[in-house]
């Protein structure tokens, strides 16, 4: 679900023209993205204790459980570095190929904050993760399965190939004459 509301996000930025457009949404974008995963605890005990109805058993939960939760919070952090990039790369080249793009100095522009945001995000919030949170993020990329980054990228250009398919009905030039 993340995915598929960040790639949508993604386009939506790749709509922007103004320059100044385009550096407030990307780097708002970075500050709510930073805050909402640095929480991510505080937000998963919240909602467990919700669930849970009692901070007794939620805090019970998640002292048996914790171990696990950290093992499964490091490799979503993986996960999402992957992710973001990938959904950049699949936007701009939906953008571009389907010819909804106006010019190609505009489009890059917006990619390159696009990335340098991100990029900005990712390192302090891996150095929040890793120095302040202690959290195992580089043992848990060598955990995972070995051919996960290529078949996830193999996903996502799938993905990108079906949406341009599907993208020339609805732009295009000869459909409202």
């Amino acid at each position: 679900l993340d995915c598929l509301f960040g790639y949508w996000g993604r386009i939506i930025l790749m709509d922007l023209q103004d320059p100044g457009a385009v550096l407030v949404a990307n780097f708002g974008n970075a500050a709510l993205e930073f805050f909402a995963r640095i929480t991510v605890v505080q937000r998963d005990k919240f909602y467990l204790g919700l669930t849970y109805r009692s901070f007794e058993r939620r805090n019970s939960y998640w002292s048996t459980n914790a171990k696990g939760m950290m093992r499964f919070r490091c490799s979503m952090i993986i996960s999402h570095l992957f992710s973001e990039y990938l959904m950049i790369a699949a936007a701009a080249a939906f953008y571009w190929w389907s010819g909804i793009a106006k010019d190609l100095s505009s489009h890059l522009y917006n990619c390159m904050v696009q990335v340098v945001s991100e990029l900005i995000t990712d390192v302090v919030t891996l150095y929040w993760e890793i120095f302040r949170h202690k959290l195992p993020v580089i043992p848990a990329w060598f955990d995972r399965q070995q051919h996960w980054g290529p078949i996830f990228g193999l996903f996502v250009v799938g993905f990108n190939l079906f949406a341009i398919s599907q993208a020339g009905e609805y732009f295009c030039a000869m459909r409202k004459p």
